[in-house]
């Protein structure tokens, strides 16, 4: 069996407690708001008006950053 690290088990620790604020913040900002984008009208919870989209671009970032590391080669 292998032992995990101390910096794997902190980085454990850091995205769990990030995973619970997030929820924690969800749960907080439960109302409705009204979003127009792009001509569409939605109606949608105004934490995930928020959580999404910061969601998106964290993951657009990530691969831009690996894609310009892939360019540079080895």
């Amino acid at each position: 069996m292998r032992s995990i690290s101390w910096s794997r088990a902190l980085r454990a620790v850091v995205v769990a407690c990030g995973l619970v604020l997030v929820v924690l913040f969800v749960a907080a900002n439960f109302v409705l708001v009204d979003v127009r984008l792009l001509g569409l009208r939605l109606e949608v919870r105004l934490a995930w008006a928020v959580v999404v989209p910061a969601a998106l671009a964290f993951g657009g970032g990530l691969l831009y950053a690996r894609a310009r590391r892939a360019d540079r080669g080895p």
